[in-house]
């Protein structure tokens, strides 16, 4: 009796140990480890800020958001920090038809305090000491400026002010020294109502506040995202319903169109290697916004979320390591 009492007890001992010297971060039983998705789910009266595995399982919400007043009070957009600490947010409490405020939250779904009371289309810096977002410039205006705030919600500035176009900042580069940017002009149409059908996309000199353009169509060319190493971008480009998926190589400016149906594709996002991308698709007319992953070699594509059987719209925005 007592070796087997001294068997289980050296059993139990071993166990202890081997438990204690694993890495958590590696450990199978951490439901955070290894590469995850950000992404916005909306449906009538909630909204809510997730994050899922790259094949679309193990879904985690962070927030949960719930509004009779849905159409203006859900979430639009949510970005990791740098580090992965914390998330930006725009939407969601105290948005109105007026304004949309902007967030920190960590990543447990706080909210650690409100950067700005207005703003849309909001992005870290390398380092996260900055943030840039765009404004309009009133309620009944469709212009959008450029601005600049400390992460910390201090020292807000203008970065550039437009008269006849909006401006939107998409991505920031890893020397913190250019933004990737989409503009939007607009025009009277045969109605005398201001419309808009046609972005481009460029390059802005954060500190010079020059550009050049990567773009130049009478079309829709929007959400541009650098890979990885910044030698290539991703964008969307087309006409109201038929937007597609493109890569613009920044040596060559060869451009390669990665799909070709007659829908809405938008907020296409690299993965942490370069082989794939994640983006929404939106089928017109039903409300259908799903989230896919397309292996850029092959074209292969998988849906990852489906709106048809859970009632919610998808839209990816963010893929960390």
């Amino acid at each position: 009796m007592k070796h087997i009492i001294k068997f289980i007890t050296m059993a139990i001992l071993l166990i202890l140990i081997f438990s204690c010297t694993k890495n958590p971060v590696n450990s199978v039983d951490n439901p955070d480890q290894g590469e995850r998705i950000l992404f916005i789910r909306n449906k009538q009266k909630i909204s809510e800020i997730c994050t899922m595995r790259p094949d679309g399982t193990d879904i985690r919400v962070i927030s949960h958001f719930k509004s009779d007043d849905y159409i203006k009070q859900c979430y639009s957009e949510a970005k990791w920090s740098p580090d992965k600490s914390k998330i930006l947010v725009v939407g969601g409490p105290e948005t109105t038809m007026e304004w949309t405020p902007i967030w920190i939250m960590d990543n447990d779904g706080n909210f650690l305090y409100k950067l700005t009371w207005n703003g849309v289309s909001a992005i870290w810096s390398p380092d996260g000491e900055n943030i840039v977002f765009s404004r309009r410039k009133g309620y009944f205006s469709l212009i959008h400026d450029l601005y600049i705030i400390d992460s910390n919600g201090q020292n807000e500035r203008i970065l550039i002010e437009t008269e006849d176009r909006s401006i939107f900042a998409t991505d920031w580069s890893k020397d913190g020294e250019r933004l990737l940017f989409m503009e939007e002009y607009f025009y009277y149409d045969s109605t005398g109502k201001l419309d808009s059908d046609k972005f481009e996309i460029g390059i802005l000199n954060i500190n010079s506040l020059e550009n050049v353009y990567l773009t130049d169509n009478n079309i829709q060319d929007m959400y541009a995202c650098w890979n990885p190493d910044e030698s290539k971008i991703v964008y969307v480009s087309g006409i109201r319903d038929s937007i597609d998926i493109y890569i613009i190589d920044l040596e060559t400016r060869i451009k390669t169109n990665l799909t070709q149906n007659p829908v809405i594709y938008y907020s296409p996002i690299w993965s942490p290697d370069e082989l794939k991308i994640i983006y929404t698709k939106s089928l017109k007319g039903n409300y259908i916004e799903d989230i896919y992953i397309l292996d850029i070699k092959n074209r292969a594509t998988k849906k990852i979320t489906n709106s048809f059987y859970t009632g919610y719209r998808y839209c990816c925005m963010d893929w960390r390591e």
